[in-house]
């Protein structure tokens, strides 16, 4: 009804108005005076002052302020390389330097742009590579456990940086106990019964506080035949011995064998030099009562020597052992010949210990011998 209202009114507002915009009035026309007063004074004032002041002051203050700053500071990459300098490409005229590649050593560049990426230090233990670009005193920057002031330790590195591998970790070097317990040597060893075993030896423990342990020796045929020696071995000021052995498996039988005094088969490393000597004497029973035998004789440092095996080619030190047994027992029970004098002949090589043994009795019977087939967790 509202939109009825309006239009009707709308309409009548038309309708009064005229289509001539002249206000209401007579339609009729008056002529009587057209004759007469005929207006003769043409009105030559005629308003020529057209106004001439038209609005000329359109709005030329149009905004002609578009936003030409628009933004050309787009992401750029001069260098193609899928890193602008906003997203932190530092280097944008290298290819090669941007945060998606790797830091490469030792080269002085910010390969990575991350400045907390060390160039120099590239294995983090806190000491610059020596490296000339570099000038640190780490010798192997490739081994966080290799640094100037670092613990050696036994794993044929250079740990603290002097030159010299496990140096001082080793009571004596030529024999080397102070490896993981998962270090083994395997050896072709063939023992008086004439049977060739395969010889499994294993660090069954070792105290660096009181430089003492237990060496494993087991003895397997092939066959099903297995046995057990544990050495019970000590270090005193770089002198090795074995203070007595405990057997155990195959023969059915398991005794404990007792030194009265400490077998010194190796002296310091200092001291084995060629042609240097000392002497052991002592007597040895077993927990059975079948063993009761006496020894003595003389250790002789041959000389350095080069021994190439099946485990490979090592230098070697050579030591005899010129022995004496005298048998007070009943070691033949054992299967053992404990009456009788020869000589051990034993090669050496440093952080591997004995690769070679040769048992020989004085007359020329071979005893036992001994050589290393293979090794692991050993650094010679």
């Amino acid at each position: 009804m509202q939109t009825r209202l309006w239009m009707g009114t709308l309409l009548l507002v038309g309708l009064t108005t005229g289509c001539t915009g002249g206000a209401v009035g007579s339609l009729e026309k008056d002529t009587s005076d057209e004759e007469a007063d005929a207006d003769t004074d043409t009105d030559t004032d005629s308003d020529t002052d057209a106004d001439t002041d038209a609005d000329t002051d359109a709005d030329t203050d149009a905004d002609t302020d578009a936003d030409t700053d628009a933004d050309t500071d787009a992401d750029t990459d001069e260098d193609g390389d899928g890193w602008s300098v906003e997203s932190g490409d530092c280097d944008d005229d290298n290819a090669n330097i941007n945060p998606g590649m790797e830091e490469t050593c030792y080269d002085g560049t910010d390969n990575d742009c991350d400045a907390s990426t060390a160039d120099c230090d590239c294995d983090g233990d806190g000491a610059d590579a020596m490296e000339a670009d570099c000038g640190g005193d780490d010798c192997d920057d490739d081994n966080p456990d290799s640094y100037p002031g670092a613990t050696e330790v036994t794993d044929g590195e250079d740990n603290n940086c002097d030159g010299e591998a496990d140096e001082g970790v080793y009571c004596n070097a030529f024999f080397p106990m102070s490896n993981a317990s998962s270090a083994v040597r395997l050896y072709t060893t063939t023992p008086q019964n004439g049977t060739t075993y395969t010889e499994t030896v294993t660090i069954d423990s070792w105290s660096t506080s009181t430089t003492s342990g237990d060496l494993l020796r087991n003895y397997f045929d092939g066959g099903g035949t297995s046995f057990d020696v544990v050495e019970h071995r000590s270090c005193v000021s770089g002198q090795f011995g074995l203070l007595g052995w405990d057997m155990s498996g195959g023969t059915g039988l398991s005794t404990s064998v007792t030194y009265s005094g400490g077998r010194i088969e190796l002296l310091a490393e200092a001291d084995l030099v060629t042609g240097a000597t000392w002497t052991y004497t002592y007597t040895a029973t077993d927990s059975l009562g079948l063993l009761d035998y006496s020894a003595e004789g003389t250790y002789e440092v041959i000389g350095d020597t080069t021994y190439t095996g099946p485990a490979g080619t090592f230098d070697a030190l050579e030591i005899q052992n010129h022995y004496v047994l005298t048998d007070n027992g009943s070691s033949s029970l054992l299967g053992l010949d404990l009456d009788r004098e020869g000589t051990i002949t034993t090669l050496y090589v440093e952080r591997l210990g004995p690769v070679w043994v040769q048992d020989e009795a004085s007359d020329g019977t071979i005893v036992e011998s001994r050589e290393l087939q293979s090794y692991s967790g050993f650094y010679p």
